[in-house]
Formats: structure tokens, sequence, C-alpha cells
């Protein structure tokens, strides 16, 4: 298993997920952002209602809690934390497990379904070469 192919695919997908999701927001009027930042809680809404779009596209973004994405932030810490190749094996697993996929509505109708296709693809193909 090569790990830093590993660790760049998932340094990959974070980014074109962030992307993804910065694309999606500028294309949402400021009142849904404001409504977004507005139902966080612990933090102050004040001060983030008065950020200009861009920081409030940014912001949302940074904290992100989709759990695809945090699968993928934990996937690429265990390699970066040299975590056993059982560890690593196990995360692909949970990844690319269809009953997790149909939970977050891939390959239905969810936005981030052919990224998260690809990525599985990709994940299994490394995984299977070293079995």
């Amino acid at each position: 298993m090569d790990k830093s192919l590993i660790k760049n695919l998932m340094t990959n997908f974070i980014c074109d997920f962030d992307n993804h999701i910065k694309e999606h927001l500028a294309n949402r009027p400021i009142w849904q952002l404001d409504e977004s930042l507005k139902s966080l809680k612990g933090t102050d809404v004040v001060e983030l209602l008065k950020l200009q779009k861009e920081e409030k596209i940014e912001w949302l973004t940074k904290i992100n809690q989709h759990p695809y994405r945090q699968l993928a932030i934990k996937l690429k810490n265990e390699i970066v934390n040299k975590s056993t190749e059982n560890t690593i094996i196990k995360t692909i697993d949970e990844m690319c497990n269809g009953k997790f996929l149909d939970s977050i509505n891939v390959p239905g109708n969810s936005t981030y379904s052919d990224l998260i296709l690809s990525l599985c693809e990709k994940l299994n193909q490394e995984k299977n070469i070293s079995s």
C-alpha cells in the first residue's frame, strides 16, 4: 500500500470537496449564508454576520462537518501519524462501506457523489494492491 499516494489522494479530495462547497455556497444568497451562521452553536454570530460574503463562505467551509470529509481527514491523519496498515485499511473500509454511503445519499442525489465515488474506487484499488 502506497501511503504517500493515499495521503495525496486525501489532500486533493479535501481540497476538491472544499472547493465544491465554496462553489455551492457562492451561489446562495447572502441571507441563506447568514441563516447557516445563525444556526451555529457556541460562536459569536454577531461578528460572523459582519463578515463579507467571501469571508462567510470561507468560514462555513472551514467548519464543515460532512461525515465523509471527516473520514478523509481521519485517514490523512492516520497516515501522517504512521498508524498501522490495519488501522488505515479499517478507515478505508468505513469510507467505502455501502451502508455508510447510502446514509449520506451517495450515489443518490448528493452533490458530492461523483467526487466520493471516484475516491472510493481509487482507495479500494490501493487497498487491494496491498492485499
